[in-house]
């Protein structure tokens, strides 16, 4: 049987009388592997994003006939559960594996590298001092960027783990857990990779998925940062001035005010108008 005349309306009403691996084949044939219900979208959270994110494919079986949606409520879980159980996974390990900033002081740095924890000897190799200012940062930030986006103080707690699959994850609670095994953060917390992390991460306080709604959260987050970095940009640079060594432009970073007094201005932008003026005058 192909999967068109599977899903044919007497198929769905025939199989509610069939066993329990009858209805399985009948689905598996119809929809496929790996086949989840829709779910509304709910708040903060789009599960049907998450579950296509997860490789399953989302049926709305409010589009099928009566047969059919007794059949998958029967045969097949929600995007709902499925995300849930994912998202709970992914939690776990993070939390049984994450380190705070008071669980990181007193570890014993001083033990045979060969056997020490992942989380412990990337820790060594990137040294204490510097984890600590990395994890301080990241707590300033998205505690600044938060407050400019909310216009009221949203506490930002910053943890550690060694977690191989992803560079960061958000909880449900509000933490960020920042993965030691990516290097790039740790190596160079200032470049363009680290923001569009802690941008992507943040963003997930209002949209807990990657869904419809998530660039929208990732664009309010970037406007925010933007105003946090030209309005607190002086405070970032007295409380995390070893910071900025690691960072690319450095040598061209506005503190050299002696150097920007020397570099002409370009001058304002010209207009439309003036630009338009310019080609038809053939000034190209």
């Amino acid at each position: 049987m192909t999967a068109e005349r599977a899903l044919a309306a007497w198929v769905g009403e025939a199989a509610q009388t069939a066993d329990d691996s009858v209805q399985k084949a009948v689905v598996a044939k119809a929809f496929g592997e790996g086949v989840v219900r829709a779910v509304p979208v709910s708040g903060k959270f789009d599960h049907n994003a998450d579950a296509e994110e997860l490789g399953s494919t989302v049926v709305h079986s409010a589009h099928m006939t009566g047969g059919f949606r007794k059949l998958l409520q029967q045969q097949v879980p929600t995007a709902a559960a499925v995300a849930k159980e994912a998202m709970e996974r992914r939690a776990e390990v993070a939390t049984e594996a994450s380190f705070s900033r008071d669980d990181v002081m007193p570890l014993d740095l001083t033990a045979d590298v060969a056997d020490a924890p992942e989380a412990t000897k990337a820790i060594m190799r990137f040294g204490l001092e510097a984890v600590l200012a990395r994890m301080d940062f990241a707590q300033w930030f998205g505690e600044a960027v938060a407050e400019c986006r909310y216009r009221e103080f949203r506490a930002v707690p910053v943890k550690v783990a060694y977690l191989e699959i992803i560079a960061a994850t958000w909880s449900l609670g509000g933490t960020l857990t920042l993965s030691l095994a990516f290097d790039a953060f740790w190596d160079g917390p200032f470049e363009r990779g680290s923001f569009e992390l802690l941008l992507h991460e943040l963003a997930h306080h209002e949209a807990f998925h990657h869904g419809r709604s998530f660039p929208k959260e990732v664009e309010a987050y970037a406007g925010a940062a933007a105003e946090v970095m030209l309005a607190r940009g002086d405070e970032a640079r007295r409380w995390f001035p070893h910071l900025f060594t690691s960072w690319p432009g450095y040598d061209l970073a506005p503190s050299d005010e002696a150097a920007m007094r020397t570099e002409p201005s370009p001058g304002p932008r010209p207009t439309l108008l003036q630009r338009l003026r310019s080609v038809i005058q053939g000034q190209h």
